[in-house]
């Protein structure tokens, strides 16, 4: 897959999986990823790789991505919800995620998921800034202007 960003993706299923981020987020049990453990990976040439462990049983939602990217799963089972439909994921796996992608993930198993990205810095807030879209319109914008 790769090549850019694909219009097919399913517009009902993306508003579908911002519902379900909204519904989740108000519940009592909800956990902050921010609590996971992360490691977070840079060379010298401008990758940066992006570890998370999600623990078993948990289901997340990830954030918009800016541009294409790897994603690796190294470790565990996941069902996963995209624009694009639902997959159950099994460790190894690999693959090339398209901009403005998001997803639900529920960990089976204890998954290690790693996305690498190219920066142009090391600073987290400013590697945050330059891969996240706050939401689809951005990832629209920036597609836009790099077709031009």
């Amino acid at each position: 897959m790769g090549g850019g960003f694909d219009t097919r993706m399913d517009i009902v299923l993306r508003s579908k999986i911002d519902d379900f981020e909204a519904y989740i987020s108000g519940l009592p049990e909800t956990i902050d990823v921010a609590t996971f453990e992360l490691k977070h990976h840079f060379t010298d040439n401008g990758l940066y790789a992006r570890e998370m462990i999600i623990p078993a049983g948990v289901i997340v939602t990830g954030k918009i991505k800016k541009h294409e990217h790897i994603s690796v799963l190294s470790a565990g089972l996941v069902t996963e919800v995209t624009e694009a439909g639902l997959q159950n994921i099994r460790a190894p796996y690999t693959m090339v995620s398209l901009p403005g992608t998001k997803r639900i993930v529920w960990a089976h198993e204890t998954t290690v998921w790693t996305t690498i990205h190219a920066v142009d810095t090391t600073d987290l807030a400013r590697v945050e800034e330059e891969l996240i879209a706050c939401n689809y319109s951005d990832v629209a914008e920036l597609i836009s202007e790099v077709v031009k």
